[in-house]
């Protein structure tokens, strides 16, 4: 008798659990991607979220080990916000941030000990204020201005700190 009711519980929840789950890669009607998709490209697999056949929403992507490749959201089909992309191990290779799918604000990438190696500022996609190239020690080795993408200062440096050379332009 016990069995008998477990199982009719179950049968009758079963449906609700099978129904709750979320939808993968639907196409409406129009043959408009919509919802979540996995899309799996060369071992790596990707979670989006479409309205209308535009990536809208959170996007990740996943190493095939099953660990974080990259994480950040699209809205209207176009990178917006914080974009992380990070090493096997979960520590940050590189953060950038878009504004319309275009580079807008700074960009870092680090190495595996979590060291800055490279900073650059972006307006608009194009390179303005300060951009560093670092040593693997750590140390600063050059030092670039930008204007509206254009160079108007290098300053380069030796090992020990010490600058190098300086070029105005």
């Amino acid at each position: 008798m016990n069995r008998i009711i477990k199982l009719v519980i179950f049968f009758s929840i079963f449906p609700f659990l099978f129904y709750a789950q979320d939808k993968l890669n639907v196409s409406d009607e129009n043959g408009l991607r919509q919802g979540k998709w996995k899309i799996l490209n060369e071992g790596i697999e990707c979670t989006l979220i479409y309205k209308d056949n535009e990536r809208n929403g959170e996007c990740k992507c996943f190493y095939q080990d099953g660990s974080l490749l990259t994480t950040g959201r699209f809205l209207k089909d176009s990178l917006e916000g914080k974009h992380l992309e990070l090493y096997k191990n979960g520590q940050i290779y590189k953060e950038d941030n878009y504004s319309n799918g275009i580079l807008d604000g700074e960009q870092k990438v680090f190495n595996q000990n979590e060291e800055i190696i490279y900073f650059a500022n972006y307006h608009l996609g194009v390179l303005d204020g300060i951009e560093k190239l670092y040593y693997k020690s750590g140390k600063l080795k050059v030092e670039t201005f930008y204007e509206n993408g254009r160079v108007k200062k290098v300053t380069c440096y030796r090992r020990n700190g010490k600058v190098k050379k300086i070029k105005n332009y």
